[in-house]
């Protein structure tokens, strides 16, 4: 719903969270630790300095996509499109962007409750019951599938989701599953 002002705050928001958690595969400890900050360009490209598991300042590129759902959430709070570099703010705000921190938290809470109205709005049951258990590492582990179903090579993605090993990247591969069973599809029996 979008009739109230809080409404849109928090639809604005949300969507933002989504979409920024979605493109860059962030952990939900990640993005509330995110300061307007950690955004650097890089030969015309913008990262993300992520501090993390274990990790500190690895870089995660911020697609384009990404950086619009940005200027529109940071527009709808009344701020500039665009974070200046001299004055360092949270990535992800309070509902009315009074530069407040969120914590993992609220972001798990914002997440699973998004998920759970659509489940609800769901026709198909199957459908509806992943999105009923959704959470932010669900949607992390459905960046990293859909990254690598659309041909990021699986190092690339591994880098992304800074992960210590290319086996834990692995899990994410469905293309050869998926080809492999229709694949077998084709051995059918023969009429007669």
């Amino acid at each position: 719903p979008r009739e109230t002002a809080r409404q849109v705050a928090h639809y604005q928001r949300t969507r933002f969270l989504l979409v920024f958690l979605y493109l860059t595969g962030l952990r939900r400890s990640e993005i509330t630790q995110a300061s307007t900050a950690d955004l650097v360009q890089r030969r015309g490209q913008w990262w993300l300095q992520v501090s993390g598991k274990g990790h500190t300042g690895l870089p995660v590129p911020v697609p384009e996509d990404a950086l619009q759902a940005l200027r529109a959430y940071r527009a709808s709070t009344g701020r500039s499109a665009w974070p200046d570099p001299l004055q360092p703010e949270p990535l992800l705000m309070d509902l009315y962007g009074k530069g407040q921190l969120l914590t993992s938290k609220a972001v798990h809470q914002i997440v699973t409750t998004l998920f759970a109205s659509a489940a609800k709005a769901c026709p198909d049951p199957e459908q509806a019951r992943l999105l009923q258990a959704a959470t932010t590492h669900w949607l992390r582990h459905t960046a990293a599938t859909h990254q690598l179903d659309a041909g990021v090579p699986l190092l690339v993605v591994r880098d992304n989701l800074r992960h210590a090993s290319v086996q834990t990247t692995e899990r994410y591969l469905h293309v050869e599953p998926d080809r492999q069973h229709a694949q077998t599809q084709k051995h059918r029996l023969r009429p007669g």
